[in-house]
């Protein structure tokens, strides 16, 4: 005997399509109007992200649990086309998967578009945008954008190959309350008031051209970060403006990670690799190791070297 998918209770509908692959569950979306609500039924308790890359498109991936995530089960690829004068969204798992297509309804830029129907579908959405080199009016359409949508930007990627200083300005504005930012492209003459800004709270942020960043500028405005790679060219810092950026570092209790590019050197009263690497405590009795990987010109302080142990028991300091 069969049953039919829409006769089974609330509860056990809601776990089959737990365990059904992403697209399958969202092809019943395109379906029939019942199938769109019982669709909708499970997105509207579903946590995911949506990924913008310029040069690849959207993705939206379900939440999965740690190390369960496939890239052809729990996600879909999408992409706005016209089809016979009108506006589609075709959907799929990879490029080589099967296909589908639902009408779009949108008079606007199609991308926007895109972004409406998925907040509108996914309550609990989140947004990740990698901008590569678009431009300023672009990067600003879309972040009004996920305000109006009241959407949560967690991770924003630019990489340009010259980021002018009002448009870095703009950067650090509207992406400051973000998790994630990635900027490199900046000019190093770019002038960012540390006493009239407010400090950044990044769990990980990345800039090149940062040799604008003084020491009054790194202890006062990085130090609510957690994890901060800075590509200063050339250390610029003396051997004292360096200590006391560690000394500060160690006692502010958000830092876990910071790395300075450029740093041929490492000052003898601080330590250097090979040899001890200096073992030191945070204000809180967290462990820090800071050492220079000679390799790459880079002085790292990090609190979560136990995690980077080889075999040998040495860290791994590329990590």
């Amino acid at each position: 005997m069969t049953i039919r998918f829409r006769y089974f209770p609330y509860l056990v509908q809601q776990m089959i399509m737990r365990h059904m692959d992403f697209l399958d569950v969202f092809s019943l979306y395109a379906i029939s109007q019942k199938s769109q609500t019982l669709a909708k039924s499970y997105f509207n308790r579903l946590e995911c992200k949506l990924s913008y890359e310029k040069y690849d498109g959207i993705r939206i991936r379900r939440k999965t649990s740690p190390g369960d995530f496939c890239w052809t089960s729990d996600q879909l690829k999408l992409k706005p086309m016209m089809r016979k004068r009108k506006r589609v969204l075709n959907f799929c798992a990879t490029r080589y998967s099967k296909q589908y297509q639902i009408p779009l309804e949108t008079s606007g830029n199609m991308c926007d578009g895109v972004l409406r129907f998925a907040r509108d579908l996914f309550p609990k959405i989140v947004f990740n945008f990698d901008f590569g080199a678009s431009s300023p009016s672009d990067f600003r359409r879309m972040m009004n954008l996920t305000k109006i949508l009241n959407v949560p930007v967690e991770t924003v990627d630019i990489h340009h190959y010259k980021i002018n200083d009002s448009f870095m300005r703009e950067i650090l504005t509207e992406c400051f309350d973000v998790k994630i930012l990635t900027a490199i492209g900046s000019s190093s003459s770019f002038q960012y008031d540390f006493q009239t800004n407010a400090p950044f709270k990044f769990d990980y942020f990345r800039l090149s051209n940062a040799a604008w960043v003084t020491k009054d500028h790194l202890v006062n405005l990085f130090l609510g970060c957690k994890k901060v790679i800075l590509d200063l060219e050339e250390l610029h810092y003396s051997d004292q403006e360096l200590v006391e950026i560690i000394e500060k570092w160690l006692q502010a209790p958000k830092p876990q990670y910071l790395g300075l590019f450029g740093a041929r050197t490492l000052p003898e009263n601080i330590g250097k690799l090979p040899g001890a690497v200096p073992v030191r405590e945070k204000a809180d009795g967290t462990p820090v190791i800071i050492y220079h990987d000679g390799e790459r010109n880079c002085i790292t302080l990090r609190t979560d070297f136990m995690d980077r142990l080889n075999d040998d028991g040495n860290v791994d300091i590329h990590g």
